[in-house]
């Protein structure tokens, strides 16, 4: 017997048209009391329904013709005013349906494909689809929030370093200032504001930006550096030989 709709979209038509909230799925002409391929029984409306239908639709997506049980529990019944068929379901349809339309160019090999499919194998492989397209959805959501995450950590850490800028290293303006007066209160001559021993603007706010990188990855650098410096002025061979390396990486 030819199923009564085909076609994932038409179905889901025909359960909004029901307006009903919850639903089983078998295999056709199995005994009454087989195992459902697909349900969903769990709190929710109308919209809920056809949702979960159009995912277990898309994970199946063969050409088996279905049996598909339509209901509202008693209580959404009773609320909306619907006749109610007996004591523990309310509105109930029931319809034949195939996901896909059976050519008949395949339809031997589709009905070969329908007597094989073992009941047990179909819901194994539904529930494992769907399990498998939830965890790709909850993948996908832990992506985003650590995209969000990193952004966030980002314009942190642009907002602090603007304010180091401002607070630390050379570039300081109180530290400016006040060699400034030191030199002049000594030589008589009042320092240039933007360089240091030689240093202009520029090498000072790479001094800088290289210093607060290297203190995120060495707890020592105060330390570290004197003893870099020490090995300038003590070890000058062994000093330029780790220089000359280093401009050659």
């Amino acid at each position: 017997m030819a199923a009564q709709i085909i076609g994932k979209d038409s179905v889901s038509k025909y359960i909004k048209m029901c307006g009903t909230t919850k639903f089983v799925i078998y295999r056709k002409d199995t005994h009454k009391n087989s195992d459902p391929i697909f349900e969903w029984i769990e709190k929710g409306d109308n919209d809920k329904a056809i949702e979960k239908f159009a995912v277990w639709a898309d994970c199946m997506n063969n050409a088996v013709i279905y049996e598909l049980k339509l209901f509202n529990s008693k209580e959404d019944s009773e609320d909306l005013g619907e006749e109610v068929a007996n004591k523990k379901k309310g509105k109930v349809y029931n319809v034949s349906f195939q996901i896909n339309e059976i050519s008949q160019n395949n339809f031997l090999q589709a009905q070969q494909q329908s007597q094989n499919l073992n009941t047990s194998e179909l819901i194994e492989n539904a529930l494992l689809k769907m399990q498998m397209k939830n965890n790709e959805n909850e993948l996908m959501k832990k992506m985003a929030e650590l995209d969000e995450k990193f952004n966030k950590f980002i314009e942190e850490e642009e907002e602090e370093e603007d304010d180091m800028d401002q607070l630390s290293g050379l570039n300081n303006p109180n530290i400016l200032n006040l060699i400034g007066l030191l030199t002049q209160s000594l030589g008589g001559k009042k320092a240039a504001p933007t360089a240091i021993n030689g240093l202009d603007a520029d090498k000072i706010a790479n001094i800088n930006k290289a210093v607060k990188i290297l203190a995120k990855y060495d707890s020592e650098i105060d330390t570290d550096l004197l003893k870099l410096s020490s090995l300038a002025e003590n070890q000058t061979a062994t000093f330029e030989m780790l220089l000359k390396t280093l401009r050659n990486m």
